[in-house]
């Protein structure tokens, strides 16, 4: 999904964004720009493209050109007043969502006032415009280019250093924590081999590093990195695993979105809710360790000697005085696992738009794929015992 979307009216402005855009392709790359004509394919819903669109863009620079307010309809209406005017909704999307939004005056418009736009429009007139005109064409654009690089974080087009390609991963990796809508939809949204192979470096970083904030408090030495390493491997089998059934379940359900994205989908979820389920189990068991040192230490023993554990083994934990310490180990985890709740529904409901999918769809799509699940360990089980 492309980071930078431009919003303008065609019969106001369509040369100067054309030449925008092709501008901005050139610094940028063409996968980081959106414009209709050009990223909407053919055969595509053109609402639900858009709002795909906005969903996964960094910054929304609306071109405004002189006519730009003032354009009417075939009744003489004019065009901003109408609620369903597709400029008007891109704006009011972009600004609901907490997107930046870049006016651009182009060919001697000048900034609306706020009292000549509709009030769902008020904090656009109040954004900071950027002027372009014919003679410092370049310059301005030069200066929009290093604003968007500096402030909104889009990439320039080019292989990155190795250094960088680690650190933008973990900047992703923080946004997907912070924003799934956005990261989900610019990477499952148009999903291809790049995004897949961004997906999988995101799925390994939380693995990694969920598995090492869980074991810190227990292992430390040889005992940690092959805590990490088996928990790391287990967690990507798990996401494969995941995926190949999410697959099968969109596919029952009517909704034809390829393995790719689906698979990039599943292991952006994976990721993001299980660094949210690490940092709780880490927080809970830490507290145990320093609050009850001494269960911690024999249920690790046991553990050890017993991995498969049994209700004599673990019977320690549920009979040993809770100290204030493990307590309130208990409730800020608690917390951690109720904000990870609420981040892997709206990733999944961002990963119900990417996919063009109603919530419907989407619930009968996991049904599906929890049956199967349910179904394959009812086989092995049986097998196992045969």
């Amino acid at each position: 999904m492309a980071d930078i979307f431009l919003s303008y009216r065609r019969d106001d402005s369509r040369s100067a964004t054309g030449r925008l855009a092709d501008r901005l392709a050139l610094l940028f790359g063409h996968e980081h720009v959106f414009r209709d004509i050009d990223s909407i394919a053919a055969g595509l819903d053109f609402e639900a493209a858009l709002s795909r669109a906005i969903g996964g863009a960094r910054v929304v620079l609306a071109v405004i050109g002189p006519r730009w307010a003032e354009l009417r309809d075939a009744q003489g209406r004019r065009r901003l007043d109408d609620p369903q005017d597709t400029v008007r909704r891109e704006i009011e999307a972009a600004l609901q969502s907490g997107l930046p939004v870049i006016p651009v005056l182009v060919e001697g418009a000048r900034m609306p006032l706020a009292q000549a736009l509709p009030a769902s429009l008020a904090a656009f007139a109040r954004c900071q415009a950027v002027v372009l005109d014919d003679a410092g064409w370049h310059d301005g654009v030069a200066r929009l280019a290093a604003q968007l690089q500096q402030r909104h974080g889009v990439d320039p087009s080019g292989a990155a250093a190795p250094t960088q390609q680690a650190g933008n991963a973990l900047l992703e990796l923080v946004d997907l924590l912070a924003q799934p809508r956005r990261v989900i939809l610019r990477r499952a949204g148009p999903g291809g081999r790049d995004a897949l192979l961004r997906a999988v470096v995101l799925l390994l970083a939380s693995l990694l590093l969920g598995n090492l904030l869980i074991g810190l408090p227990l292992e430390l030495g040889l005992g940690l990195v092959g805590w990490v390493l088996n928990g790391t491997l287990l967690g990507l089998l798990a996401a494969a695993g995941a995926a190949a059934l999410l697959t099968a379940g969109w596919r029952a359900v009517g909704v034809r979105c390829g393995w790719q994205r689906v698979a990039i989908g599943a292991a952006l979820v994976w990721a993001g809710a299980w660094l949210y389920l690490a940092a709780g189990l880490m927080v809970f068991v830490l507290a145990w360790v320093i609050g009850e040192p001494g269960v911690v230490s024999g249920l690790l023993s046991r553990w050890r000697s017993h991995p498969q554990g049994g209700p004599g083994e673990w019977a320690a934990l549920a009979d040993a005085g809770v100290g204030a310490t493990a307590l309130a180990g208990v409730v800020l985890a608690s917390a951690f696992w109720l904000a990870g709740l609420a981040w892997t529904l709206a990733a999944w409901n961002a990963l119900c738009l990417a996919f063009g999918s109603s919530r419907l769809r989407a619930a009968g799509a996991v049904t599906v794929a929890s049956l199967a699940l349910a179904g394959l360990l009812y086989a092995t089980l049986w097998a196992a015992g045969a």
